[in-house]
């Protein structure tokens, strides 16, 4: 098994991983963190955003937001640095936080590159 992989699970799953608890729980705390109305990014939009409203539909939750607010990392970084996105700047430990940190600071360099402004998740909607 790859290191990172092993880590991984040694995270998930091993004697200091956090107590696990019911998938409408999770899904409640995420919503308390998601702003309604924010838009999601997603180091491709078609799988975990898809994964997480899949689960929201099943435990009768309210997702926080809509179809259209789902962003895709992939297509900026490929705006941003041509031509594949390659200079983003991803290269990381592969840890779920690690993977979301250095994604989000390059959507951070992507904007800066583009000479976009961030708008708030209030102008979004």
């Amino acid at each position: 098994m790859h290191p990172d992989r092993a880590a991984g699970r040694e995270a998930l799953f091993g004697p200091d991983a956090a107590p696990a608890m019911a998938l409408r729980d999770a899904l409640d705390r995420l919503s308390g963190f998601v702003p309604r109305g924010a838009r999601v990014w997603a180091h491709g939009a078609t799988f975990d955003p898809v994964l997480l409203e899949t689960a929201y539909r099943a435990t009768r939750a309210n997702c926080p937001w809509r179809f259209w607010q789902v962003r895709d990392t992939r297509t900026l970084f490929e705006l941003a640095f041509p031509p594949d996105g390659k200079k983003a700047g991803l290269a990381n430990d592969h840890t779920a936080i690690g993977d979301a940190y250095r994604q989000a600071c390059a959507v951070q360099r992507a904007y800066a590159k583009l000479g976009l402004v961030p708008t708030s998740p209030a102008d979004a909607a």
